[in-house]
């Protein structure tokens, strides 16, 4: 028989292990809840860092245009009326801006401060853009008329008007002393205005031309008109090069990719597509 003395030692044993064992047990759960509670900090803490680096350095990235943007906004309401067009040099250092008002204006793009007003169209300006060198600002408005005018003045330098058409379009070509215009009367026309001289005019079949692009080297030129036809045309003799039926609708955009081997268009019948540039033929089948 055991004695009362040993069943109550191993009865304490038991109790005592027992103790031991939840002490130990609590102690476990205590650690996982506190790596637990780390984990998340660490978490929220991922969550809420990552994003700000990140936005930050977006920002930081993008500081001249949207700071720009914001400062031409907010300052004193210093765009007038309806803006048309805008561009931005090839340097990142100026903005040009267009509109309703007939004025040309020119921006610092480091802190969204006026630079100067070209004064000269008398209707709404269409367009307006910079030569590759960012010397030259063109722009035109809807009566036809081009204007050259330099970025570090504001005397005009050239002037051509077309008659009764608004300008669609205009490129600078690669040497800066060419300009490639498009007009609602369905014409190309390419100017020397170094020479004040047309080198050739192109008198489409579709009016009016409502999309235009200009490849890296301007050799070419890509049109679309209302009805939705494309044509691409040689700008060293004015002859074209292919034409076909892009859009069910009007054509509404035109892009040529940075090696001069693809043709995107895009159309109001909400469609898409693709061509090889040198030949026409469909890449989007």
């Amino acid at each position: 028989m055991v004695s009362r003395k040993v069943c109550a030692e191993v009865v304490a044993s038991a109790d005592l292990h027992h103790r031991r064992l939840g002490c130990e047990m609590a102690q476990i759960r205590w650690r996982r809840f506190g790596l637990a509670i780390a984990g998340l900090v660490l978490l929220l803490a991922i969550v809420t860092l990552v994003p700000a680096v990140f936005f930050k350095l977006m920002r930081k990235i993008d500081r001249d245009d949207a700071n720009l943007l914001l400062n031409i906004e907010c300052s004193n309401n210093l765009l007038v009326g309806e803006q048309t067009c805008v561009s931005i040099s090839p340097d990142d250092q100026y903005i040009v801006t267009g509109g309703n008002d007939s004025i040309l204006r020119l921006w610092d793009a480091s802190h969204g401060t006026p630079v100067r007003q070209y004064l000269g169209h008398e209707t709404r300006i269409t367009w307006a853009t910079f030569s590759p060198d960012g010397k030259r600002i063109a722009s035109t408005d809807m009566d036809g008329t081009v204007r050259i005018w330099p970025v570090d003045g504001n005397k005009e330098e050239f002037e051509c008007n077309l008659g009764n058409t608004w300008i669609t379009h205009v490129s600078f070509l690669p040497a800066g002393e060419r300009v490639v215009l498009t007009a609602s009367d369905g014409t190309i026309r390419s100017w020397d205005f170094a020479d004040s001289g047309k080198l050739f005019s192109i008198a489409t079949e579709d009016a009016p031309i409502t999309a235009a692009c200009v490849n890296r080297d301007g050799s070419i030129i890509a049109t679309g008109s209302s009805k939705g036809f494309i044509h691409v045309w040689d700008l060293d003799n004015g002859k074209l090069k292919w034409s076909g039926q892009g859009h069910g609708d009007m054509t509404t955009a035109i892009a040529i990719s940075p090696r001069d081997d693809v043709l995107l268009t895009a159309g109001a019948d909400s469609i898409m597509r693709t061509w090889k540039l040198s030949s026409g033929d469909p890449l989007d089948v």
